[in-house]
């Protein structure tokens, strides 16, 4: 056999070994990130509305059940085996948020408005309205407010979706935010690679424009290969964002919302679940930012969890909700200290 003959079946076997790992891939390990319950029927395609503006939200004025979590089987797709915990109905404002609906000017004299946008941990998944951390950053402000004798009513809105990352996020102020000129826009960052456009947006997205994969998405195993794409996608896309750090294009978002921002007055703030991540001061670099975080580490953040550590629960929501209430009526740090007096001004 001759030596080029060698190298052909040496390309052939190297081929075959790659289709086998891939086939393996695809059936024996469930989906990553999004992760899991982001994909499954509970969170489907069909719930979202991208008809109104850049952002697809939830369906407005509609309450569905919705699962906080699931267990998977391995090798089987989330839509019909996914088993539920936390499940319970839902419901999404006029922006098809998890909200009621806020008018588009204050009704409360002296309000100071605070936005959160964010992912799941932020929305509230599995958990009841009142125990999300908006709410319960609301229901604390306004408590403490009155104790202090401060002259302020806080109102909080919840801007989260569930699954998206900071492109998607700037895009919520810019189509929803920015038009109840809120005083504080506080994000959640919670993870260093998400700093790319495939969260379920892109995903929504890609499948809306594409005749193959909206083909694969009407049968069974055609969504499980989707959902195994995606999620190696995802990977790849997460290194790279975790290695180089924010792209150019995430940059420019980012510094057309700042600006966009700062000329109604609005004061941004980073949210980090854990230890302050790296690559946010490049993002930020220039703009007037306040980043912090809740002081807890990666152990503590998956004992305040539930859903394999996915998701705050009850216990870790207050925590949370607390830890950013302190830092708003306590706080020294420059570019916040500002927000208090500047929002009664600007009304």
């Amino acid at each position: 056999m001759t030596i080029k003959a060698k190298r052909i079946i040496r390309y052939i076997y190297l081929v075959a070994l790659g289709v086998f790992l891939f086939i393996f891939f695809i059936v024996f390990f469930p989906p990553g990130c999004m992760p899991g319950v982001h994909w499954s029927k509970n969170l489907f395609l069909s719930r979202f509305d991208c008809s109104r503006a850049d952002i697809c939200t939830m369906k407005p004025h509609t309450c569905l059940k919705e699962s906080g979590g699931s267990y998977m089987p391995r090798g089987k797709d989330f839509d019909e085996n996914a088993r539920e915990v936390r499940s319970m109905e839902v419901c999404y404002n006029k922006d098809g948020f998890r909200d009621y609906d806020h008018p588009i000017k204050p009704q409360v004299p002296d309000t100071i408005r605070i936005e959160f946008i964010g992912s799941s941990q932020t929305y509230g998944l599995g958990l009841h309205p009142q125990d999300s951390i908006p709410q319960l950053v609301q229901t604390l402000l306004n408590q403490r407010a009155r104790e202090m004798g401060l002259p302020y009513h806080f109102e909080t809105f919840n801007l989260c979706l569930p699954c998206i990352y900071m492109p998607s996020m700037f895009r919520i102020y810019l189509d929803f935010g920015q038009k109840y000129n809120p005083d504080l826009v506080i994000y959640e960052y919670c993870d260093p690679g998400r700093l790319h456009y495939l969260d379920i947006e892109g995903r929504i997205r890609a499948v809306r424009h594409s005749r193959f994969l909206s083909y694969l998405m009407k049968s069974y195993w055609g969504r499980i290969l989707v959902n195994r794409i995606f999620m190696m996608e995802h990977i790849v896309l997460n290194i790279i964002s975790d290695v180089r750090g924010p792209s150019s294009r995430v940059i420019a978002l980012f510094r057309k919302t700042a600006g966009i921002a700062a000329s109604h007055g609005t004061r941004f703030a980073i949210f980090e679940y854990w230890d302050i991540s790296k690559h946010l001061d490049r993002l930020v670099d220039g703009y007037p930012t306040w980043i912090f975080s809740s002081g807890v580490n990666r152990r503590q953040f998956l004992a305040m969890s539930y859903d394999n550590g996915n998701h705050p629960n009850e216990s870790g929501s207050l925590y949370y909700a607390f830890t950013i209430a302190n830092h708003i009526l306590s706080s020294q740090d420059p570019v916040f200290r500002p927000v208090l007096k500047q929002g009664i001004e600007k009304r």
